[in-house]
């Protein structure tokens, strides 16, 4: 087949070109493909480096969790333990799941065949923990699980050794890989620029090999004419090829031969030699220029080769700096998360969080404290899916409306509401509320302090007025029976003075029997009047010799007609061996009245009456005095208020 010379050099340049463009795109392809290569491999080990670092982390919140429960055991605070127990609970649920998301890396990952071992010392020392658990929860003491506490930190010192290792190696193996991706990289790049190098210079060497196969026949045949120039016309160019050369050898033999023959002939073969060394000329300038041209192509690939690589630096160094303060603001975040936990659940008072509707009305609760669950008596999940309004009273939700807009207005208001627990108690409440922007919502920050006590004591101030009131009235009444008293006394000494001169005359027996009844229950009548100034008379405490039989009979006698009335009967059943006691009498007395007189009350309202009985006993060094009626009886709500002077008497 015949290959014309341009043909052939047009030919060598297009394969200088492509295998130019087939050694530069080879050798970005290995560039991209080792890259690739090199960042899932770093990917593999970053996702190792999380791992190990967030069971690192959570083995830390464990013990720390696990210290918390320690401390309130022995501070035998029940709810903090259940509290921080649960929260152990959570901490080990989560390192499990850690555990066992190691068996998730890909094969040959560096966590992957340490992950059997990891789990077999986190499920080891959960299980040592739970023992321990168990034995406080049960009532042992700290010093009596020291034996399996012991175990347990033994275990949980050797994963902890464990873990660290296995993080410090994995990062380890991190900056390694780092290291060598840049290495790989760098080398990569050289390679490519090499590569491009040789391909540049094998185009090179192609075309001035294909030059010289041009030339040195042009020359050969330049040697012969000058001879033949010179006179010698028995020179022949000696040339095989079948192109344009060998056609101009051919030619030039023809040319010879024929020379003798046309002068002109040589001439314009001459002419001809001289247009063809023009164009070859030509071609050899093309030719450098585009050597020139491959030269510049080269260098561009160069630069561009390196700022790839700079970039890709640049990238993996800001890649690293990312994940670094990544986990700087995650740890940030969960310490101030913490902290607003803590700060929210050790308020001695109940705190709600909610939002406010566009109608001024308030949302569920968003966020509620510990103290709140327990006054209430919700759980946590049940408070969050209620409002403000479903732990007020409806007298109090209607005046809620005026108290959100008198909280716009000020941003902060003071004031007392009636809380109702699940249970139904009222719980009185004094209510700090405060307004501040979360997540660009309007918020309210209720704290509500329980003021039961505060209400009880105003109750039993305004109950200590009323009874003393009470007792002034008693007072005047007193003062007023003394001075009845003093009045009945008068006549009653004459009755009794008459009726004793008349008994000691001589009159008739049945008219003596009437005046010594006359006699005698003026005796009783005087007895009572007496008693009555007794009882009436204001004086101060005083503590004497007394005997409490005596004082028993007289308050009896006092109540004795009245109770006869009431038809109650009284049985009294004294010790006659009572020794006299030191005490104040007539505050006995006032005692034993007011017993007498409840008794009373109760049995005729009962049942119109009934039986009293007063019984007095010695025992153990000490006097005894029971009242006993078959009355109905005091009732189970009042039995704790029995003693209370504030207590109304029917209690």
């Amino acid at each position: 087949m015949r290959h014309s010379v341009g043909t052939r050099l047009i030919g060598s340049l297009l394969l200088g070109a492509a295998i130019t463009m087939l050694v530069g795109g080879i050798a970005m392809f290995a560039l991209v493909r080792a890259n690739n290569s090199a960042n899932a491999v770093l990917d593999i080990h970053m996702e190792e480096m999380n791992l190990s670092e967030l069971l690192t982390a959570n083995l830390a919140g464990a013990r720390r969790y696990e210290k918390e429960f320690f401390l309130f055991s022995e501070m035998s605070n029940p709810a903090k333990q259940e509290e921080y127990r649960v929260k152990l609970e959570d901490a080990w649920s989560a390192l499990i799941q850690n555990a066992e998301s190691l068996r998730s890396l890909p094969p040959g990952s560096e966590l992957r065949e340490h992950a059997d071992e990891l789990a077999r010392l986190v499920v080891q020392s959960r299980q040592e923990l739970t023992v321990v658990e168990n034995l406080m929860l049960a009532g042992s003491s700290y010093g009596e699980v020291q034996p399996q506490y012991q175990e347990y930190r033994s275990t949980v010192h050797k994963l902890e050794e464990f873990t660290t290792h296995m993080s410090q190696h994995v990062r380890e193996i991190l900056t390694e890989r780092q290291e060598a991706l840049i290495q790989t990289q760098t080398t990569l790049g050289n390679l490519v620029i090499a590569t491009v190098a040789v391909a540049v210079v094998l185009a090179l060497l192609l075309g001035m090999t294909l030059t010289r196969s041009i030339t040195r026949p042009i020359s050969r045949l330049s040697k012969i004419t000058k001879k033949i120039a010179a006179g010698d016309l028995t020179q022949r160019v000696q040339m095989a090829s079948r192109d344009e050369l060998g056609e101009l050898a051919a030619s030039f033999n023809q040319m010879t031969e024929k020379l003798q023959k046309s002068t002109s002939e040589i001439q314009e073969k001459n002419q001809e030699l001289e247009a063809m060394n023009e164009e070859l000329r030509v071609s050899n300038e093309e030719l450098q220029a585009t050597g020139e041209e491959l030269r510049e192509h080269r260098d561009q690939l160069e630069e561009l080769v390196q700022e790839r690589t700079a970039q890709l630096i640049t990238s993996n160094e800001q890649l690293t700096a990312d994940i670094t303060e990544r986990q700087r603001t995650e740890e940030t975040l969960r310490e101030s998360e913490e902290r607003y936990r803590l700060l929210f659940n050790v308020s001695n008072d109940a705190m709600f969080v909610h939002g406010i509707t566009s109608e001024g009305l308030p949302r569920k609760f968003i966020a509620v404290n510990d103290v709140a669950c327990q006054k209430l008596g919700y759980t946590r999940e049940e408070l969050l899916q209620l409002s403000a309004t479903d732990i007020t009273p409806p007298e109090g939700n209607a005046a809620a409306p005026a108290v959100i807009e008198e909280l716009f207005a000020e941003k902060r208001l003071l004031f007392e509401a009636v809380h109702i627990a699940k249970d139904g108690k009222r719980i009185p409440a004094e209510i700090s509320s405060h307004l501040f922007e979360l997540n660009g919502q309007t918020t309210v920050l209720s704290i509500a302090r329980d003021i039961t006590g505060r209400k009880q004591a105003e109750e039993r101030e305004k109950r200590l007025q009323q009874e003393l009131n009470l007792a002034s009235r008693l007072a005047s009444i007193g003062e007023m029976a003394a001075g009845v008293a003093h009045e009945i006394n008068n006549p009653l000494t004459s009755v009794i003075g008459f009726s004793q001169l008349l008994m000691s005359g001589d009159i008739p027996d049945d008219m003596r029997e009437d005046l010594e009844v006359i006699n005698r229950e003026a005796q009783r009548v005087a007895r009572i009047v007496a008693g009555l100034l007794t009882f009436a008379r204001q004086r101060q405490p005083e503590r004497e010799y007394v005997d409490i039989n005596d004082i028993v009979l007289r308050t009896v006698a006092l109540r004795c007609y009245q109770m006869e009335v009431n038809n109650i009967q009284v049985i009294t059943g004294l010790a006659p061996d009572l020794s006299q006691t030191m005490a104040d009498g007539n505050q006995l007395q006032q005692v034993f009245l007011n017993i007498i007189l409840n008794a009373e009350r109760e049995m005729t309202a009962a049942h119109n009456g009934g039986k009293l009985l007063v019984k007095t006993e010695k025992i153990d060094g000490s006097i005894r005095v029971s009242f006993s009626d078959d009355g109905p009886g005091i009732s189970e709500k009042h039995m704790d208020r029995i003693f209370d002077p504030s207590s109304p008497p029917e209690r």
